[in-house]
């Protein structure tokens, strides 16, 4: 079982500044590779999304100064101290009732940046895989429609957590494993959102 940090939250709710930061996609995905429990070195982040360590740097800084990272630690690396990095809080909320429209809006475009992204990802993988059999393995896609209480969405919740966890619990370290081919990088999204319908029926005019 997972257990808190000192001084971590069980729960934050994202305010403005939270989302001003989170604004840049590339702030958005250093912080989405670390994690609220392992703790991760800034040098494991950058090889993990492709970046420099000095950029990561500078968004691990903006991102611990709004408290969306915490510093848990440090750990050796040959002859230098490597500063370790985990989520301020286990779970984070998002609460856009409370958010004024430039933050909301920056929001929303992050959100669509990343969509769109997505979309990309995927056409470029059809192409491949087309000529790759084994490259296929490497995609798996699932929506369902149901219906949620307040309750059970609790419940979903906990298991998103957890199959991201499992996801970066499994990512490949070994430079020499991780730039062969029987490695791939892969984007590990998982998404819960209201249907249109839904949304509309509880928005005030």
């Amino acid at each position: 079982m997972n257990h808190l940090h000192p001084n971590q939250l069980e729960l934050q709710v994202l305010t403005p500044k939270h989302l001003e930061v989170l604004a840049s996609y590339a702030a958005a995905e250093v912080f989405a590779e670390m994690g609220p429990y392992k703790p991760r070195a800034i040098r494991e982040v950058a090889a993990n999304i492709g970046k420099t360590s000095a950029s990561v740097g500078e968004h691990v800084k903006k991102l611990v100064e709004v408290g969306l990272l915490m510093q848990v630690g440090t750990q050796k690396r040959r002859s230098r101290i490597e500063a370790l990095y985990v989520h301020g809080a286990i779970d984070y909320r998002l609460e856009p009732a409370g958010y004024p429209e430039p933050e909301r809006r920056l929001y929303i475009e992050r959100f669509l940046g990343q969509m769109r992204l997505l979309g990309r990802q995927h056409s470029a993988f059809q192409n491949a895989a087309h000529t790759d059999e084994v490259f296929s393995k490497f995609f798996a896609f699932n929506t369902q429609y149901v219906f949620l209480s307040p309750e059970k969405m609790e419940l979903v919740r906990d298991k998103f957590q957890e199959f991201i966890q499992f996801a970066l619990d499994h990512n490949e370290l070994d430079p020499e494993r991780r730039d062969s081919d029987q490695c791939v990088r892969v984007n590990v999204c998982a998404t819960i959102v209201p249907t249109q319908v839904e949304s509309r029926n509880r928005t005030t005019s």
